[in-house]
């Protein structure tokens, strides 16, 4: 993570991890390092401001993202959000029209326009990068997702509606099956980026080829 903040001349952020007691069973580890590697990239380049942008609004130079992870309702719950810009909506709107989706022009709502970078094919990168624009799309992470009998829901956190941007949380669903509980209680984790977090957790940010890899290492039962 270290060197993919440094390509986007961005700091490295801290992350907060929530695993309150649970970790992942090895069958979901790879699906789930997969889908998180690629949701945390585009916080990453999407999401988080540069630190002139940010220190401009008030903000610390490096920004944060926070992961949680719970079991509600039968499913494993893994949220990611973070404190940047926000989901850029005018500009998914835009690219809507510009490709002539049915309703983009106004009669779609906030929660319709933002489901729509789920779709194959749908970008919002201005040009192809080593980070955005190539490679796995977010229609495939959801299909990742769904093939295990999930679900990816997006949700918005502030009351703005119609703003260009708004605060949201994106949250992966999977049957419950793929959490096992551990023992410890609740835990509350808090990292920069290049360094190690201690198990038992959903997700670390250092990956296992070394402190600066960009890759999200999910911890396995």
């Amino acid at each position: 993570m270290p060197s993919l903040a440094n390509e986007l001349g961005k700091e490295a952020p801290i992350v907060i991890i929530e695993d309150n007691g649970y970790v992942v069973h090895n069958q979901a580890g790879g699906m789930l390092k997969n889908v998180f590697m690629h949701l945390i990239r585009n916080t990453m380049d999407h999401g988080l401001e540069t630190p002139k942008v940010r220190v401009a609004k008030g903000k610390p130079a490096a920004g944060t993202i926070r992961l949680r992870m719970g079991v509600d309702d039968g499913m494993l719950r893994i949220t990611l959000s973070d404190d940047g810009r926000g989901l850029a909506l005018a500009r998914i709107r835009k690219i809507a029209i510009e490709k002539g989706v049915s309703g983009a022009e106004g009669e779609m709502g906030d929660e319709q326009i933002a489901r729509l970078i789920l779709r194959p094919g749908f970008s919002t990168a201005d040009r192809v990068t080593e980070v955005s624009g190539r490679g796995v799309g977010m229609d495939a992470v959801q299909d990742f997702v769904q093939r295990e009998g999930g679900k990816i829901e997006i949700q918005f956190t502030d009351n703005a509606a119609g703003a260009d941007f708004r605060q949201f949380d994106i949250t992966v669903f999977l049957p419950d099956s793929f959490a096992v509980e551990v023992d410890g209680g609740d835990a509350h984790l808090t990292a920069s980026a290049n360094q190690q977090l201690p198990a038992p957790i959903v997700a670390s940010v250092r990956g296992n080829d070394g402190p600066d890899s960009d890759s999200a290492d999910f911890q396995a039962a």
